[in-house]
């Protein structure tokens, strides 16, 4: 076991026997954290190896069932997204929210997609009649 202390920069310098049987280059890099209270781990990032794991990982992967669980989640995002509208439109419909507050219910980005959104369901007929915007 050789030993090495930490200079003035809070730098250690590796000894030469380690860094041959280590076949460490100037320019690699290394992963560095604390193993115990009184220890690190330095550990040499190796590319080739962590390409190579993630390669392998990939071929793994069930990319039918990832398809369907993307598919799947869209779907109920989409029927959340309805729902949500839905209900905006209802509440703004029966003159319980104004328009901008249906069309932050709604997720609408102004108050212009909301009435654009009430056109849609031809709702801006039986609009309240405290809506300033017809």
């Amino acid at each position: 076991m050789s030993m090495t202390k930490l200079d003035k920069k809070s730098r250690i310098v590796l000894p030469a026997d380690l860094i041959a049987r280590l076949k460490m280059s100037p320019g690699d890099e290394f992963v560095i954290g604390e193993a115990t209270s009184d220890s690190i781990l330095l550990k040499k990032k190796d590319l080739r190896t962590i390409l190579e794991g993630v390669i392998k990982e990939g071929r793994k992967l069930d990319l039918d069932k990832i398809e369907r669980d993307v598919e799947e989640e869209g779907n109920r995002i989409a029927r959340e997204k309805y729902r949500m509208r839905s209900f905006a439109v209802e509440l703004y419909r029966e003159g319980k929210l104004s328009l901008g507050k249906a069309a932050d219910l709604a997720g609408a980005r102004s108050k212009w997609e909301m009435l654009m959104l009430l056109s849609k369901r031809s709702l801006h007929q039986n609009s309240p009649k405290t809506c300033q915007y017809r």
